[in-house]
């Protein structure tokens, strides 16, 4: 028996769900005290201690500014969107709240210590991804890795087709997964065969799901509301969030009716508004477009179309609308592969993953056998400032859509004589401004070798692994002697600030000890950010941009890692190239005067066949001769234009 149990999670934005590996090797999953498959993503901060789930929801319709709900899009960066009780949270600490939670019902169970496997959306980028999992190290889970959310419901499919067991002789076939969750898209083109998963391209909108359906129905609501009352019903937060939950109703309502009555309260007044599906579907028939454009999209970026594909995996919460599956069955002619639940199967799917995993931690051999062939979500770049028009740009290492393990090398050099140090920063992103990017990491590489001249070269070795982890590993060229780099996460708690979080969610504290773990943080960086800035040296940028990276390359012995975790450019290119210089200049200038020169003597001397007596300066040129116009009797050239037989 393996040491752990197998667990994968699935944090969805609105609702949660945990999934592991029972006796007989098989994906199930599990059921709290409760009797709950799915747990509410809410998170209640009372002064001692935080509430989870259902309890967390029903407190937060009174007091909202206490809660944490929603926070899935906010991963990534310093805070949570909304402040909780006036002070800007980390949205890790409150994902690792609801973490800590769920990991106490396994415990309830006798699964004390459970290997955990995370599902993210496929369009996270590193910070995303990297913020997920310090959530679920905050909470005490032994995090075995991460997988995305349409290859873990294509992993649930498998399973349940026989496609995972060892010797299958199951025939290969290629299916779209099509994933409306409660914040995001995710679409993803999957090849699969007998032991044998392939990410073949990835599309999605991480602003696009089924909350931005409750938002426009609630809107529409609030504008009926007003008509009737001349009131509207958004003027604070206790009546906005009354007015979303209502929508969110009306919404799982309309799914198996063609109307709902919708009651919505303000003050004394009180409207029952009927809605009916038809008015719900034109409302958002905008975003079911956006939708549909994305599935087009991965498609089209995989170079098939949709009698190339198998069948259709739908799943996520939002998928239930009538609407989203009689669309996708006009466009595609298949109907949804029966059997796949929309609310379990990334569960499941994360779960096996993490079987997967374990047993490779663990030395032994897994009754699910598999591979994953996975591919680039994002462009990973890097900064860099062109000295010509200084503005920043993004040049690309490693390009979306390359097959994972792969890596490529950037030539940087040195701006000064004995420079000590270089910082590149790396981007995530497909705009070539590196504003339209995300910034991911700072490379510090410092303690160069003294006296190293100007123009010294440094060989930066980029690798992304099988799970899209990045490894950075840098050299000097001319030795290939390795050099130090530090690594400072953009929008990132420290390592430090990290270990405090996880003795906070250890103790179960509760908002007053969060608000005193953050004054002391705030002051702490506050400190931190003085001294650095009058001891640090200013770390100038590379000079030059990385050299044209090669494609593909497999990632070969372990780099330092960055602690992070895995547009439509097919290959990498130096975006110099492309740009003006004064030699570009010089020689396009000289290439207007010589065309024109040119095209002035070819136009005259056409102009003269026609007519010599444009001959003005009598020029010898082949087919031309002096105008008789032009002569005297006395010009010394008449003698040239008499015959032999005249001067006789």
């Amino acid at each position: 028996m393996p040491s752990s149990r197998a667990v994968g999670i699935d944090l969805g934005a609105t609702r949660s769900a945990v999934a592991l590996i029972d006796e007989r090797g098989r994906s199930a999953m599990f059921r709290d005290s409760q009797g709950d498959l799915l747990t509410p993503s809410v998170v209640y901060f009372e002064d001692d201690e935080w509430l989870h789930g259902r309890a967390a929801k029903l407190a937060a319709a009174t007091q909202p500014a206490r809660a944490g709900e929603f926070y899935k899009r906010d991963l990534g960066e310093r805070a949570y969107a909304r402040a909780i009780s006036g002070e800007l949270v980390p949205p890790e600490v409150i994902e690792g709240c609801l973490v800590r939670k769920l990991l106490d019902n396994l415990a309830t169970e006798g699964i004390a210590a459970p290997a955990v496997a995370l599902s993210h959306p496929a369009g996270f980028t590193q910070a995303q991804r990297r913020a997920r999992v310090d959530a679920a190290r905050l909470a005490g889970a032994d995090v075995l890795g991460t997988i995305h959310d349409p290859m873990a419901a294509a992993l649930s499919y498998a399973e349940s087709q026989g496609y995972l067991v060892p010797n299958s002789n199951k025939p290969g076939q290629r299916v779209l997964v099509f994933d409306l969750g409660g914040s995001k898209l995710d679409v993803a083109l999957i090849e699969i065969k007998p032991n044998r998963l392939r990410t073949m391209a990835i599309g999605g909108n991480t602003r696009l799901g089924g909350r931005d359906w409750d938002q426009r129905l609630a809107e529409y609501l609030a504008e009926q509301f007003a008509k009737q009352f001349g009131d509207d019903p958004r003027h604070d937060m206790i009546s906005v969030r009354r007015l979303v939950e209502s929508a969110e109703e009306a919404k799982e309502s309309l799914t198996a009716r063609q109307q709902t009555r919708v009651q919505v309260q303000r003050g004394d007044d009180a409207a029952a508004i009927i809605v009916t599906r038809q008015a719900f579907e034109d409302q958002t028939a905008d975003l079911l477009d956006a939708a549909v454009q994305v599935a087009e999209q991965t498609l089209a970026r995989a170079g098939i179309v949709w009698r190339d594909i198998a069948g259709l995996v739908i799943v996520g919460g939002a998928t239930r609308m009538p609407a989203i599956t009689a669309r996708l069955k006009t466009l595609t002619g298949f109907e949804p592969i029966a059997g796949v639940h929309p609310d379990e199967a990334v569960a499941r799917g994360a779960a096996i993953f993490a079987e997967h995993l374990l047993a490779k931690r663990d030395g032994r051999r897994s009754p699910l056998e598999f591979t994953i062939v996975d591919i680039t979500v994002h462009n990973l770049g890097l900064e860099w400032r062109d000295e010509q028009t200084g503005r920043i740009e993004n040049v690309v290492l490693i390009a979306r859509g390359s097959e994972l393990p792969c890596g490529t090398v950037a030539k940087v050099v040195t701006e000064h004589e004995d420079q000590d140090a270089i910082e590149l920063v790396l981007l995530e992103g497909e705009g070539r401004q590196a504003e339209g990017s995300t910034r991911i990491a700072r490379l510090a590489i410092r303690d160069l070798p003294a006296g190293l001249p100007k123009g010294t070269q440094i060989n930066v070795q980029y690798q992304l692994t099988a799970e899209g982890r990045v490894q950075a590993k840098p050299q000097l060229a001319r030795t290939g002697a390795p050099l130090t780099v530090n690594v400072r996460r953009e929008n990132a708690p420290t390592d430090t600030e990290l270990t405090d979080w996880k003795q906070w969610l250890g103790k179960r504290s509760g908002l007053k000890s969060l608000h005193e773990l953050l004054a002391r943080h705030a002051k702490e960086r506050l400190a931190r950010e003085e001294a650095e800035a009058v001891a640090a040296p200013r770390l100038p940028p590379p000079v030059r941009p990385p050299a044209l990276p090669g494609r593909g390359a497999a990632a070969g012995d372990a780099a330092p890692d960055f602690a992070l975790s895995g547009g439509e450019n097919l290959h990498a290119r130096r975006m110099s190239r492309r740009r003006m210089t004064p030699r570009k200049l010089a020689i396009l200038i000289g290439g207007y005067i010589v065309s024109a020169i040119v095209g002035t003597a070819i136009g005259y001397y056409i102009l003269m066949r026609i007519d010599p007596s444009y001959n003005w300066w009598n020029l010898r040129l082949p087919g031309l001769q002096a105008p008789h116009s032009s002569l005297r009797p006395d010009s010394p050239h008449i003698a040239l234009l008499e015959s032999p037989s005249q001067e006789s």
